[in-house]
């Protein structure tokens, strides 16, 4: 298809270019052909690239939910991750999906991974209030960050408090062995929140979103500490992170867990701060990990 059906993830790279994730996917029916897809746009002369079509054996059609994506040009691979809930009512299919720039193949890794899945049994609340209490949320794979140094790719669902790490070598290597890659997925711990967006700084921090925290939290490698950043009652349900290359985050919240309950007259349309975009100075020097040296 030659048009965008439905983007939820997007990245502009230190080259300024944007690379849009494409899920294809209209009110949870099956993408249709040629709906999923990379899309890579130039925005210095406003024109295309390329189109990548994301065919149905890397991203099933009916399950699929592509979701968020990161880039790597120093090593010419794209990260994206498919949470998996395209078919309500049914299992989860989440993983991660690689792509060679190069060879222009892409790769779907960590399938059904407990990494990539729900975590079992995980309801969790906002405000003291369940989310979708009528019908239990699941979202697989979600949240992506990679590394300053490209090294490792950070990843979480969203049902779940987790924050899972992968050496990005071994998914550079199409031919690693998937059972490798499912036993070299590294477990770092609780962030004590469920998360949507995250991203990495040009300083090694990985920046997350706090669904249950309304905030933003950090995670630190070198300490391996989860930590608050910043947190506001105004803040529900934060999904995206990017940086503006001079020092700050910038946010969005949305109160995404209310609009989708069949029942919505919890919601004051008139009120001013349900949709917010927000901005936070984090440090001199902080930038996005596109353009770490």
């Amino acid at each position: 298809m030659n048009v965008l059906q439905s983007v939820l993830g997007y990245e502009i790279d230190e080259h300024n270019r944007m690379w849009i994730l494409d899920q294809g996917k209209i009110a949870y029916a099956p993408s249709p052909e040629g709906s999923q897809k990379l899309v890579i746009w130039d925005l210095n002369t406003n024109k295309m690239i390329q189109s990548i079509k994301i065919p149905n054996e890397i991203a099933p059609y009916r399950t699929s939910f592509l979701n968020d994506v990161v880039v790597d040009n120093k090593n010419g691979f794209v990260y994206i991750t498919d949470s998996g809930n395209g078919w309500p009512n049914h299992p989860l299919a989440g993983a991660i999906i690689v792509y060679n720039m190069k060879t222009k193949k892409f790769r779907r890794v960590l399938d059904r991974h407990y990494s990539t899945q729900d975590f079992p049994g995980f309801v969790f609340e906002i405000d003291n209030k369940p989310v979708f209490k009528d019908r239990p949320i699941k979202i697989g794979a979600d949240g992506i960050a990679l590394s300053a140094d490209r090294s490792t790719l950070y990843y979480c669902q969203v049902t779940g408090r987790n924050l899972y790490a992968i050496d990005t070598k071994l998914l550079r290597d199409f031919s690693t062995p998937l059972e490798q890659l499912k036993a070299s997925v590294q477990h770092l711990g609780s962030k004590g929140t469920t998360t949507d967006g995250m991203h990495a700084d040009n300083k090694g921090n990985v920046f997350y979103t706090m669904l249950e925290g309304k905030g933003i939290g950090v995670y630190a490698p070198e300490s391996k500490r989860f930590s608050e950043f910043l947190s506001d009652d105004f803040m529900l349900w934060v999904d995206g992170v990017a940086f503006d290359q001079k020092g700050s985050i910038i946010f969005n919240n949305n109160r995404l867990h209310q609009m989708f309950k069949r029942n919505q007259t919890e919601i004051d349309w008139d009120y001013p701060y349900n949709l917010i975009i927000w901005k936070a100075y984090v440090g001199e020097g902080v930038k996005s990990y596109l353009y770490a040296k």
